[in-house]
This record gives C-alpha cells, sequence and structure tokens, in this order.
C-alpha cells in the first residue's frame, strides 16, 4: 500500500468534484512550477556536462533495439497532448486554439525531452543514472548538494500536476461516450453547477485503488502502450474521415485498414524479437512486403474515393499527406510497442481483451448509432454544417 499516492490521488479527485475552475486554476500554477523545474534541471546539468559522459551515443550492451525500447516508455509523458483533445469541448473557439495547443504541447515536451536527456547522460555516465530519481540523484553523485534537494523537493511538490492532468479527461471522455450509448447514462449525468460529478466520482476511485496498491513498474509500460494505441486509433480515424469505401465494395476501406494494423503488429514483432536469426527475417521481410502491398492499395482507395471534410475542416486545421502520414504513423506506433517487454505485452493483451468485452457486451448493443440511428432535422447534404440531435434529446452542433 502507498499512502502518500493515496492522499495525492484523493485530493486530486476532491478537487476536480469541486470543478473545472479550481482545478484549471492550480494545473496552471503547477504547470508553471513543473516547466521551470525541468528547465533548471537541464541548465544546471549543462553546466556539469562533461562530453566524455556522450560517447558512445549507443551503448553496446543496449543497442538500437534498446533505444527503441526507451522511446517506447517515454510516451507516458506525451499523455499532455491526449489531455488537450479530451477537453476540447470545453475549449474558446476550438477549430483555431485546438490545434495550437496541440502542435505547441507537442513541440514543447518534445524539445523538453530532447535537451533534458542530453543533458543528463552529459552530467552522470549512463550506467550510474537513477532510474526513480536521475536529476536528484545525478547532481549527488556530481555533489552538487544544494541541486539535488532543490531537484527532489520540485519534483514532490509538482508531482500532484500529473495526477491533476490524467484524471481531468476521463469524465469527459466517459461523458461523450455516454452521449453515444456506449457508456451507461450516469456517466453523462451533470449536477447543478454543470460538472461530471458522478463520472468523475467513479472513475476517481477506480484511480484511487490503482495508485495506492498496484506498483507503477507494472503500469508504465502499459499506460504508454495504450497511447500508442490510442495514436494509431486516431491515425485510421482520420483516414476514414477523410475517405469512404468504394460504393461496390461497402466497408473495403475498413477492412484494409484493419489488415495494415495486424501487419504492422506482427511485423514490428517480428523485426524486434526475430531478427537475429535468419528464419526470423526471412518473415519479417513478407509481412513486410505484405505491409507495404496493403498500403498501396489504402493509398489506390484513397485516391479514386471524394474527400470528406468535416465543417471544421473548412476554417480550421487539416491533417496534410493523408493518408500516408497516418498510415507511416500507425506502423511506427505498432513498431515501439513491439519493444516493450512481453510481461508488458501480456498486461496490454489482457487490458484489451477486457476493453473488447466490454464494447460487445454492452456498448454496441446500447450505442444510439446501433440502436435507433441519429436523427437529422434538416434535410442538407451531410458536407454542410447541420444539427444533430440524440434520440436522448440532447442537441449537439
Amino acid at each position: 500500500m502507498n499512502p502518500f499516492a493515496f492522499i495525492i490521488s484523493t485530493a486530486a479527485i476532491g478537487l476536480h468534484l469541486r470543478g473545472v475552475r479550481e482545478s484549471k486554476g492550480i494545473t496552471n500554477i503547477f504547470s508553471l512550477l513543473k516547466v521551470s523545474l525541468v528547465i533548471f534541471m537541464t541548465a544546471t546539468s549543462y553546466s556539469l556536462l562533461q562530453p566524455a559522459n556522450l560517447v558512445p551515443v549507443v551503448p553496446q550492451e543496449f543497442g538500437i533495439g534498446g533505444v527503441f525500447r526507451g522511446a517506447s516508455t517515454l510516451f507516458f509523458g506525451y499523455i499532455g497532448y491526449d489531455e488537450i483533445c479530451c477537453v476540447a469541448g470545453e475549449a474558446i473557439n476550438p477549430s483555431r486554439n485546438l490545434p495550437r495547443a496541440v502542435i505547441a504541447s507537442l513541440v514543447t515536451v518534445t524539445i523538453l525531452y530532447m535537451v533534458a536527456a542530453v543533458a543528463l547522460t552529459g552530467m552522470v555516465p549512463y550506467e550510474y543514472i537513477s532510474e526513480t530519481s536521475p536529476f536528484p540523484d545525478g547532481f549527488r553523485y556530481r555533489g552538487v548538494e544544494w541541486a539535488s534537494h532543490l531537484s527532489a523537493i520540485g519534483e514532490i511538490v509538482t508531482l500532484p500536476l500529473v495526477v491533476l492532468v490524467s484524471i481531468m479527461a476521463q469524465p469527459r471522455l466517459q461523458y461523450a461516450m455516454a452521449h453515444d450509448g456506449l457508456l451507461p447514462a450516469i456517466f453523462a449525468a451533470l449536477d447543478s453547477k454543470g460538472n461530471l460529478w458522478w463520472g468523475t466520482l467513479i472513475s476517481g476511485v477506480v484511480m484511487i485503488i490503482i495508485a495506492t496498491f498496484v506498483p507503477f513498474t507494472y503500469l508504465n509500460d502499459l499506460i504508454s502502450a495504450g497511447i500508442l494505441i490510442a495514436f494509431s486509433m486516431t491515425d485510421a480515424s482520420v483516414i476514414l474521415l477523410r475517405h469512404k469505401s468504394p460504393d461496390n465494395k461497402p466497408l473495403y476501406l475498413e477492412k484494409l485498414l484493419g489488415a495494415f494494423n495486424v501487419l504492422a503488429i506482427i511485423s514490428g514483432i517480428l523485426m524486434s524479437y526475430c531478427m537475429g536469426s535468419f528464419e526470423g527475417q526471412c518473415f519479417a521481410a513478407a509481412f513486410g512486403f505484405g505491409l507495404a502491398a496493403v498500403g498501396f492499395k489504402l493509398h489506390k482507395i484513397c485516391a479514386r474515393s471524394p474527400s470528406e471534410s468535416s465543417p471544421a475542416d473548412k476554417d480550421g486545421f487539416k491533417t496534410p499527406l493523408v493518408p500516408s502520414l497516418p498510415l507511416i504513423g500507425i506502423a511506427v506506433n505498432w513498431y515501439l510497442i513491439a519493444h516493450l517487454s512481453t510481461f508488458s505485452l501480456v498486461l496490454l493483451a489482457i487490458y484489451l481483451v477486457i476493453t473488447f468485452a466490454i464494447y460487445f457486451l454492452y456498448s454496441a448493443k446500447h450505442s444510439v448509432a446501433n440502436t435507433t440511428g441519429w436523427i437529422r432535422h434538416d434535410g442538407t447534404d451531410s458536407n454542410e454544417e447541420v444539427n444533430f440531435e440524440l434520440t436522448t434529446g440532447h442537441k449537439i452542433t
């Protein structure tokens, strides 16, 4: 049992139950402190940098596989981008502000990661870098005790930010899914102040239990893998929103995307685990050619099918190089997932089985689109901006 995790997560849930305004103010303060702390640790580390520590760039005992293994686990830090998308419904002028926020978040996180990584490995030989508290222990290793203490205190003080941000999106996801009938209606219930009180409470209790009793070692890779899968689903969704299957081949585009994902999974596993043997190289090459062939078919279908843009795309950000860019993203995401440990892959498989079971046993049967369908108010064309009314009585524009 981790009592400190229990206290922090419970306090975060209590703050969210009070309302978004209070949570937003606290989050802004902690975000500023967090970024300031990272900049301080990075700048101080550069003042202690020893160029000899940066050689070799890729240590022989880890190899290129170790680089991809590290890249797979760091996606936990990109969850801020996911949070921005999840709270898009509360944004002012989302078609303009949301793309800017997403791109700014990704650029900021990527730059901070890269600069801090170079600073840390230049300050401390890689074999002495702590897995749990790298900068405070690194400063202590170099004898700079004041920086070590300040960094440790800063990490503890800003830790609640991670919890606040992590739980902020979940009730909003549940709200959207409940509107579509994918979750029970209680997850879409609002209190007198317009807060998702029940959704926050239910997801918050689950988070408190996990934080208190499950070691983070078992969750880090699983969270990163989940984020990579979410990225792949987003990539596929962009293609499906912009293109459609030929009229004489219903669901052909969807089937090709499914095959592309499966081939990407198998190719990634073969390349990461089986490239040491001749048979493994042959199998990896065969599935790689199959992946390329399906990608070529997807390009042909998308080139022939009419492009369908949502109303927001007329004045807002539009993803470039579709379907090439999303397909590359899907392949890279699954390749990174394949570099996770076997234990993490087993946890991921169990998680996906549970998710599929919930979807097919409840969500698919109760979804609005599957049971009663969407009611369109006017007779306008699907490419025009229209109002949709759910059979539940809620209206969205």
